[in-house]
């Protein structure tokens, strides 16, 4: 990773995503190849090792590949004093992010043990997946693209705005989705067994809506210059956590997975402050990005629920019974929003089209003009 992480980010400075998407892809492959062929050759719990070896040595060779950047042996000290002072706030913001995220696992196991630890565990690991899927990319492509516009907050704050309700767009859906089918996803991925979990998912469900919310945050803060106020507030959020986990734990994992998602609550209004001093975000303008995610979503709730009173005495089977509500409440939800905002819907299909095969997708807003 070393090897390789002057490339990265050189390539992510120059948005040059086709390289590194080939890195991953090329990667997770030959990974792949020598982590089965191990398994099958009898390695055992060793075949995971050599996978991470192979994937993590094929990366280097396709970004080697990719950039003409070669390390030397030369320093420069002002440059280093000048990476120190913005990177050192970067790695403890990272390492604090850990403490937060693991020490709810360390304190649930410690205190009520691996069985709890199972059950929560499971409540958020479908979550961990979709929030990466979600935040990934668009955080990604955010920090070099606000980074370009720094000197402009005109520019930055446009950006800042449209990219803020592009997230919550898809952010609210999906995450109140997840807390709504909770019941029925759990059993149908997990097993019965697992329903303990059930109300962990749709708690920290409501962390997801929040990462949605707060994704841009740390990206504005980098790009003009103050990771040390991202690092200034992720501290007190890892201590503010860990006090709430460890008051928490004595009443259960609910009670813990409570506590993080009203903590998070809590420190979001400091991380828009912060945010509002470097880019002055006005308030009605950034409240108004999650008014139509919001009631797009609240429309969707009730044609689930609906659906729900009539499918649920049938005895569908339980993938059959998920289908037909994700399909229902994608397809409420973005009729909802093209009705409502047909402007909206029309820039979302423009930005996704090229992903997306040769259809005429242009030709649904005629339906909803």
């Amino acid at each position: 990773m070393a090897l390789s992480s002057t490339q990265s980010a050189i390539l992510r400075r120059d948005l040059a995503f086709k390289n590194l998407a080939a890195r991953s892809l090329t990667a997770t492959i030959v990974g792949g190849i020598v982590g089965v062929g191990m398994a099958i050759a009898g390695f055992g719990v060793w075949s995971l090792v050599g996978m991470n070896l192979a994937r993590g040595m094929a990366g280097v060779i396709v970004l080697w590949q990719a950039s003409d950047w070669r390390p030397r042996l030369h320093i420069s000290k002002k440059h280093y004093k000048e990476l120190f002072s913005f990177g050192i706030s970067i790695t403890g913001n990272n390492v604090l992010r850990v403490l937060v995220r693991r020490s709810d696992d360390f304190l649930i196991g410690y205190f009520l043990g691996p069985t709890m630890l199972g059950f929560y565990t499971i409540g958020y690991r479908l979550l961990l997946m979709i929030i990466r899927l979600v935040t990934g990319i668009i955080n990604s492509v955010a920090f070099p693209t606000f980074s370009r516009i720094q000197h402009n907050p005109i520019r930055m704050r446009g950006a800042f705005y449209k990219v803020t309700q592009y997230t919550n767009l898809l952010a609210f859906p999906v995450f109140i989705g997840l807390a709504l089918l909770a019941s029925k996803l759990i059993p149908a991925l997990f097993g019965a067994e697992w329903a303990q979990s059930i109300p962990i998912m749709q708690i920290l469900a409501l962390s997801g809506i929040l990462q949605g919310v707060l994704l841009l945050n740390g990206s504005v803060l980098k790009a003009t210059g103050k990771p040390s106020w991202q690092f200034g507030i992720m501290l007190v959020t890892a201590v503010c956590s860990v006090i709430g986990f460890l008051l928490a734990v004595r009443w259960g994992i609910i009670a813990v997975a409570a506590a993080f998602v009203i903590v998070s609550y809590l420190m979001a209004p400091i991380s828009y402050i912060a945010v509002r001093r470097q880019i002055q975000v006005d308030v009605k303008s950034y409240l108004g990005k999650f008014a139509l995610p919001l009631f797009a979503s609240l429309i969707m709730i009730l044609v689930i629920v609906g659906l729900k009173y009539v499918i649920e005495p049938q005895g569908l089977h339980a993938y059959a019974e998920l289908f037909v509500y994700i399909v229902a409440g994608a397809v409420t939800y973005t009729l909802v929003v093209g009705l409502t905002a047909p402007s909206i819907l029309r820039q979302v299909v423009d930005l996704t089209s090229p992903l997306l095969p040769r259809w005429n997708l242009r030709g649904i807003f005629k339906y909803v003009r």
